[in-house]
């Protein structure tokens, strides 16, 4: 940057990028090796360095870079523009071109916003997003508000979309805007007041939960609810009606009786399981990088390992037993024997559920690489 402040003309584009992250990877293979966009880098003057995040954590912080890749631009040490995610070729040239003729990505953005009603829902999200990236937060806000009560009304296929991916972006708005919180906070509210004033329809308590819990973290009001109807003759299907939203909560928040009672059967848990699981391998993990590939599918095999000795020990606390060791013997089917192992005894240890087979798995397990596992079912 210091270099580029000496050479008026030129721009420097800075992609910040790490070795974990499979778009930049993909953008290496792609992108960065296309030698259309090489030699178009060349003709128009505009050198590329990489700053891998984990490497050079200060210059991430220093650019506020949130998210990988992020490619920053530069003209006379200044930084005049940025665009973030993964991009093709002809993504990248048309930026740099727009940046040639002195547009940014911000006027794009501005242009964008004023022919929305052309727009698909897609498109606008992605809009919203952009807003986000180009730290229009005033407008993001705004935009989200919108599409929160909105969207269905124009495109009912992104029903998913709104209580997943846009909700995981409104939430990291509201977490660097805290207007954008209190206006989301204030969207639950009236949310809240529709919910005691009887319109208690599936999809408004789907709505107050995810905001809830997925965007503004609010564990308080979610737990006062489910104490409040779980022990009714009609809460618990109430309970199972609102799908893994509910069910994920009660794990995170270890009421494992609860979460046992409201859970699936076991068969239907274990193939949504290994569904998830062929879908990211077919998808996410084969276009990546081999060696990144490998690291990745570790961690997650290990969440999913996790996760499914929690379902386990929730089956035990609402003495579902059957269900509870089903779930084991599909994990030992599907992963490394050790690691379902420890983890299946820790979280028996933690909702206190321990069995004779526990004791059984926890004395076959090294007694020194798993001294502390072995100690909590051995020795509770």
């Amino acid at each position: 940057v210091r270099q580029n402040e000496e050479t008026q003309g030129q721009f420097l584009i800075v992609k910040f990028t790490a070795d974990w992250c499979g778009p930049c990877v993909r953008m290496d293979q792609t992108v960065w090796s296309d030698t259309n966009i090489i030699n178009y880098l060349k003709q128009s003057n505009v050198v590329v360095i990489p700053v891998d995040i984990d490497e050079h954590p200060d210059l991430a912080t220093e650019y506020h870079i949130k998210a990988v890749p992020t490619m920053v631009a530069f003209k006379g040490g200044e930084q005049v523009d940025q665009i973030v995610g993964g991009k093709r070729s002809n993504e990248v040239e048309s930026w740099i071109g727009s940046l040639l003729d002195g547009r940014t990505e911000s006027d794009r953005i501005n242009e964008q916003m004023r022919d929305k009603s052309l727009m698909t829902m897609n498109e606008r999200v992605s809009h919203a997003r952009d807003l986000v990236r180009s730290n229009m937060y005033d407008q993001a806000t705004q935009e989200y508000l919108w599409l929160w009560d909105h969207m269905l009304e124009h495109e009912r296929s992104m029903y998913g979309v709104r209580l997943s991916f846009m909700v995981g972006d409104m939430q990291r708005l509201a977490a660097a805007y805290p207007p954008a919180e209190e206006a989301f906070t204030a969207l639950r509210d009236r949310l809240t007041e529709k919910l005691e004033n009887g319109q208690r329809d599936r999809e408004n308590l789907i709505d107050w939960l995810t905001l809830n819990i997925r965007l503004l973290e609010d564990d308080e009001a979610v737990a006062q609810w489910v104490d409040r109807i779980k022990d009714r003759e009609s809460g618990l299907d109430t309970l199972k009606s609102m799908g893994t939203i509910v069910q994920g909560w009660l794990l995170e928040q270890e009421r494992w009786e609860t979460a046992g009672l409201v859970l699936a059967e076991a068969d239907k848990v274990i193939e949504r399981s290994r569904s998830q699981r062929r879908s990211m391998d077919e998808h996410a993990f084969s276009m990546m990088d081999e060696s990144v590939s490998a690291r990745l599918k570790s961690r997650a095999d290990l969440e999913e390992i996790q996760k499914n000795a929690q379902i386990h020990a929730a089956y035990l606390a609402a003495k579902r037993t059957a269900d509870a060791w089903s779930i084991y013997e599909a994990l030992l089917e599907d992963y490394d024997h050790e690691a379902v192992q420890v983890a299946i005894c820790q979280a028996a240890a933690r909702a206190q559920v321990i069995e004779g087979r526990h004791r059984e798995i926890a004395n076959a397990l090294d007694q020194w690489s798993h001294k502390t596992t072995r100690s909590l079912i051995l020795n509770p």
